[in-house]
């Protein structure tokens, strides 16, 4: 018995605590996931740090998934804003494993593919301005498709925690994405 109490706890031990006081916001965030097709579908949780923003993520997003929602869960690294796509290029594999992600147009699903891989697309670096702008556009127009053809087949909850330090690109095509027709 001694030595069972002094095992220390895991890091996701707090999960296993009763979230106390929270209810009725986590009851607006479970009216929120079932409100589909309704706007806005972007969610923020905005508060002073450790307040619990990450745990009541985290409860939604079991919540999502008990109500046959695929999630998706990333946490944006501190120095991520820095670096331009970086937020993106961590998410690709997670958001090309999901069903209906091959229904994205051919062009657009070996361009991702191609670059979750670590692979390059032709003709990089971009030669100028223009060329680097007309890169973004195609890569921010394969996202969209990606997206349009997963939700087709399910619906999706993106759950970024620490949103403040996504990159800015990545966070502009993600709102993009999200406030798509019907998304």
């Amino acid at each position: 018995r001694i030595a069972g109490s002094s095992r220390r706890a895991g890091p996701d031990a707090y999960l296993k605590c009763p979230l106390v006081g929270r209810a009725e916001i986590l009851r607006d965030l479970q009216g929120w996931i079932r409100r589909r097709g309704i706007s806005p579908r972007i969610l923020a949780l905005v508060g002073d740090a450790g307040i619990g923003k990450t745990r009541l993520m985290q409860e939604s997003v079991e919540s999502a998934a008990v109500l046959g929602v695929r999630c998706v869960n990333y946490r944006a690294i501190t120095n991520g804003g820095d670096r331009p796509l970086v937020g993106l290029f961590d998410l690709l594999p997670r958001l090309l494993s999901l069903p209906g992600a091959v229904g994205c147009a051919p062009d657009s699903y070996q361009r991702l593919t191609s670059l979750a891989s670590g692979g390059e697309l032709p003709g990089s670096p971009p030669e100028d301005t223009t060329d680097s702008a007309f890169r973004f556009a195609m890569l921010r127009r394969s996202v969209l498709d990606l997206f349009d053809a997963v939700l087709a087949e399910i619906d999706v909850v993106i759950a970024i925690d620490d949103a403040h330090s996504l990159d800015g690109p990545t966070l502009e095509i993600l709102a993009d994405a999200a406030s798509g027709e019907g998304n």
